[in-house]
């Protein structure tokens, strides 16, 4: 089998720290639904998270967002995360060649790893998107337009292609398809949430990475994979090459390589920090308020937010945000701000 095919390798019970897991599981398909907030409807049916379930979506099928949204998981190190009134089909789910076209809302799709020869491809009306490199990519259907936030993407219409990179957009209208740049600051709610769901993803993927260390001959590191997180309640990334990072900044790390980033430091603080009285990971998150999780129904984050005092967090991740007081700490939940 190929490496590209090994897809999801989950630790399903690990119920006390230095445990090996129950379980592992393997997919060779895109589609599982990593998170459900609010109203969120597969194939016409809510999406309603319950213990031990995962939510996969089916090719052909459509996942829509009414006052709602959704985090999906593409090929290993990708993810679509969907805003309020969205919604996509999932056209091809074979991981090297994964295709979806793009009904109405917005989509975003951060890209931190895709194995060579791996392809994502978004349909948007008589156009087609393809995307094979890392970046961050936004899909929106009013106007139709798609943004490069970092990466490169290539648009295929009847009168040819056009090659995107960082800051440039693509808009339709009656005369075609119009070039034009962008502020890559130019950000909203969606885009916001993205980057406390990678920040809380990676979060994950480093405590995941240092238990797997521990056992990382069971786990094999045959290749990058989803990892689910009990404590998180999320499904995280592992890379298996070498640590990765993501567009929005932060890193995933091996079992090999863990050791670089964590360090454990016992927090203190108060007030709108929050505190932590357990030990800490460098570059830390903020606390969250019960993420709904599709694949476990587990609630993520809760609680004050864990700050790092480490010195040793890498450069590529960035101060988090504020947990803890009445925001409760973004990184779980993220409230639309």
């Amino acid at each position: 089998m190929k490496p590209s095919r090994i897809v999801l390798l989950a630790a399903i019970a690990l119920l006390a720290p230095g445990m090996l897991p129950a379980q592992n599981m393997i997919s060779a398909r895109a589609g599982l639904v990593n998170v459900a907030d609010g109203e969120v409807l597969l194939a016409g049916k809510a999406v309603d998270p319950k213990p031990s379930e995962i939510v996969q979506i089916g090719r052909g099928e459509h996942l829509r967002t009414g006052e709602g949204r959704a985090e999906v998981l593409l090929t290993p190190g990708s993810f679509l995360r969907m805003s309020e009134q969205s919604e996509f089909s999932l056209d091809r789910t074979d991981l090297e060649d994964v295709s979806l076209t793009l009904k109405q809302g917005i989509l975003l799709i951060e890209i931190a790893e895709l194995l060579d020869g791996n392809l994502i491809t978004v349909k948007m009306d008589d156009a087609e998107v393809r995307l094979s490199k890392a970046g961050l990519y936004r899909f929106s259907s009013d106007p139709m337009t798609v943004r490069v936030y970092d990466g490169e993407a290539v648009l295929k219409t009847s009168a040819g292609e056009q090659r995107l990179r960082k800051s440039r957009q693509m808009t339709a209208s009656g005369d075609g398809w119009t070039a034009g740049r962008f502020d890559t600051d130019d950000t909203d709610y969606l885009h916001r949430w993205s980057r406390r769901r990678s920040e809380y993803v990676a979060m994950a993927n480093r405590s995941s990475a240092r238990e797997a260390s521990s056992f990382v001959g069971a786990w094999g590191g045959r290749t990058s994979g989803w990892y689910f997180n009990p404590y998180f309640g999320t499904f995280t990334f592992m890379p298996m090459f070498a640590p990765v990072g993501s567009p929005f900044g932060f890193m995933y790390y091996t079992p090999f390589t863990i050791y670089r980033a964590y360090q454990p430091v016992y927090g203190g603080g108060g007030g709108g920090r929050g505190a932590s009285s357990g030990p800490v990971f460098a570059g830390g998150i903020a606390g969250g308020a019960g993420e709904r999780s599709a694949s476990r129904g587990i609630s993520s984050g809760g609680g004050g937010g864990i700050i790092s005092t480490g010195a040793s967090a890498p450069a590529a991740s960035p101060a988090p945000s504020s947990g803890g007081g009445a925001r409760g700490g973004a990184a779980g939940r993220g409230g639309r701000q």
